[in-house]
C-alpha cells in the first residue's frame, strides 16, 4: 500500500488521497473477514454511523481539492466516473470511424476539454458553442442545459474550457454534445450528491450506485489517526493538511502499517453497526 501511495504522491495533490482510498479498498477486501480483527466496544454497536466533525473536516478538504482540480482539467477523483477526452480527440475519432466513435461516446457522460471557436445564439436565442475540431468547416458543437447563459456570455474566442456533456453522436461527421454544463458547476453538484450517498451508506442503507473511490472508511481512519492539533482541524492550511495525511498514511509502529490497521478496525466497527462494507470494494 505504501508503495502505491508514494508513487502517486509524485503527481497531483488530490491523487495523493486517491491512492490512500484505492489502496484501502484492497485492504478492506482482504482483511475485513479475518479473525484477528479487534472487536468494537458494545457502545459502538448501535445502528448506523454518524461522522464526527474531524471526519467531516477531512471529507470537505478532500472534495474541495477535487473540485478545484476537476474544474481546471487536472487529475481528479470525479473524473473516474466519466469518459475524459479532448474535443479534438473526439472529432478525430469520428473522422476515423463513426461507428467505433459512437460506441465510445454516444449517450455517454463525457468530461471534455476544448477551445472556443465561436459563441453562438441558436433557435429561440438558445446559446451554443462551436469548438475547434479537426475540420475547420465542420465544428463540434456544445449545447447547454438551461441556466448557463450568464456564464456563456462571459466566454471569449480561443478560450480553453472544460465541460461535462452527453455525447450525441455526429452530424455530417462532426461531434455534437448536449446537456453541457461547466465542469466547476458539475463538480459542485456531484459532490453534494456523493456526500448525501455517503451519509446514506453510513446509516446502513444499501448503496444506490457504485462508490468505490468514495468509500468513507479511509476518511474515518485518517481522522482517527491525525492528532487534534492537525492543520486539517485547526487551520485553513490545506497544503499542510494534505502533507500531514501523507505522513500519517505511511506511518508504521513496530513494523506494522498503522493506516492498514486503522482501516481494518473501522471496517469491523461499521459492520457491527449494520453497514455493508463489502459494497465498498466493488467497482
Amino acid at each position: 500500500m505504501n508503495k502505491a501511495i508514494n508513487l502517486v504522491f509524485k503527481k497531483t495533490k488530490i491523487l495523493q488521497y486517491a491512492a490512500v482510498i484505492l489502496a484501502s479498498i484492497l485492504v478492506i477486501s482482504i482483511f475485513t473477514n479475518t479473525r484477528d480483527i479487534k472487536k468494537p466496544n458494545k457502545s459502538t454497536a448501535s445502528k448506523g454511523y454518524i461522522m464526527s466533525n474531524k471526519e467531516l473536516a477531512i471529507l470537505n478538504i478532500i472534495f474541495k481539492e477535487d473540485i478545484e482540480a476537476f474544474s481546471k482539467g487536472d487529475a481528479a477523483l470525479l473524473k473516474d466516473e466519466l469518459i475524459s477526452a479532448s474535443v479534438k480527440q473526439i472529432a478525430q475519432d469520428y473522422n476515423n470511424n463513426q461507428v467505433a466513435a459512437d460506441q465510445q461516446y454516444y449517450k455517454k457522460l463525457l468530461f471534455i476539454s476544448g477551445e472556443v471557436q465561436s459563441i453562438n445564439s441558436g433557435l429561440g436565442n438558445t446559446p451554443y458553442l462551436s469548438l475547434y475540431g479537426v475540420n475547420p468547416f465542420l465544428l463540434p458543437q456544445a449545447h447547454f442545459q438551461k441556466g448557463n447563459t450568464p456564464k456563456i456570455a462571459t466566454l471569449k474566442k480561443e478560450q480553453k474550457i472544460y465541460l461535462v456533456c452527453k455525447g450525441q453522436g455526429a452530424t455530417i461527421g462532426t461531434p455534437i454534445f448536449s446537456d453541457c454544463q461547466f465542469a466547476s458547476d458539475y463538480a459542485q453538484k456531484r459532490v453534494v450528491e456523493i456526500k448525501s450517498m455517503i451519509t446514506s451508506l453510513l446509516k446502513g442503507d444499501e448503496p444506490k450506485s457504485t462508490l468505490t473511490v468514495y468509500s468513507p472508511i479511509p476518511l474515518i481512519a485518517l481522522a482517527r489517526m491525525l492528532p487534534d492539533t492537525s492543520a486539517c482541524f485547526t487551520t485553513a492550511d490545506e497544503k499542510k493538511c494534505l502533507n500531514e495525511i501523507h505522513v500519517i498514511s505511511n506511518k508504521k509502529i513496530n513494523g506494522k502499517d498503522l493506516m492498514k490497521q486503522q482501516i481494518i478496525e473501522v471496517s469491523s466497527e461499521l459492520k457491527t453497526r449494520g453497514i455493508n462494507v463489502e459494497k465498498f470494494k466493488h467497482s
